[in-house]
């Protein structure tokens, strides 16, 4: 892509191979942070190329550090509306979609991601599963470790995963349930990943609707002579009420044929 061999490569400075004079303040691959960013680079015969460029600081085996470059070129009008669509399709998406790098970090988010969690891009970009401030739990209500979180998992293994259901805290102290997808993004197929993608659905209507449901099943205390029932405090209380409480339906009064006859 630049015009340097193997061996010409090897061993050369990064920003003298790819034409550029990194400013220390803002790049990224000088604070050793991962990125993603579109940019111009000179060739080694002097032309200029458009590419993208993504930059992934890793951990060896061993602890030593290095990192990972992978550069896509060829961008070009069409290249840039292209992005630009795609964009705009994950901004109009009602589900929750994030990136992590393979460090965890969010490296970018839409805006349903941000509603469903209740945080804004400047504290969600940035943030790890790992992150003690998710307490995230299993639907039993138990504590789900951050690296055993769907995206974690995907990163570790290269395994796609889908329909787990995580309860996350909210800022604000509420508690959203979240059914998660996550994939790992490759620019190859079956080469290696860098990052992955995990979608997700705030689906805490239909838990609270199902722990309804379960709240009228098995057996419900009622009065044989005035048809109270007893709720879940030991209050007993108008079966209208409850079943106006505990369900969905809004009951209305008639007489059935047998009472009609005796009022009447």
């Amino acid at each position: 892509m630049f015009g340097w061999s193997a061996s010409e490569a090897i061993g050369k400075d990064l920003f003298q191979l790819l034409g550029c004079h990194p400013n220390t303040e803002d790049d990224p691959v000088s604070r050793w942070q991962p990125g993603r960013f579109f940019g111009t680079k000179r060739r080694r015969d002097g032309a200029l190329l458009e590419v993208e460029i993504r930059f992934d600081p890793m951990l060896s085996g061993t602890g030593a550090e290095f990192g990972v470059m992978t550069i896509v070129g060829g961008f070009d009008a069409l290249g840039v509306e292209a992005e630009a669509r795609y964009a705009s399709v994950i901004g109009a998406m009602q589900e929750g979609v994030v990136v992590q790098g393979l460090d965890g970090a969010i490296q970018s988010c839409n805006a349903a991601a941000m509603r469903i969690l209740g945080l804004p891009e400047d504290q969600l970009c940035g943030r790890t599963s790992i992150d003690p401030r998710w307490r995230a739990v299993r639907e039993d209500g138990s504590p789900w470790p951050g690296e055993n979180h769907p995206a974690m998992v995907a990163l570790r293994t290269g395994q796609a995963s889908s329909g787990q259901v995580m309860g996350v805290h909210r800022p604000c102290g509420s508690l959203a349930w979240i059914s998660i997808n996550s994939q790992p993004i490759r620019l190859v197929a079956g080469g290696p990943h860098h990052a992955v993608v995990t979608t997700f659905v705030d689906v805490t209507e239909q838990r609270l609707a199902q722990e309804r449901v379960r709240r009228l099943s098995g057996l419900l205390p009622v009065c044989a002579w005035c048809k109270s029932v007893r709720n879940d405090q030991g209050y007993w209380q108008q079966i209208e009420l409850y079943l106006s409480e505990n369900t969905d339906a809004r009951p209305t009064h008639g007489l059935c044929p047998d009472c009609s006859g005796r009022v009447m």
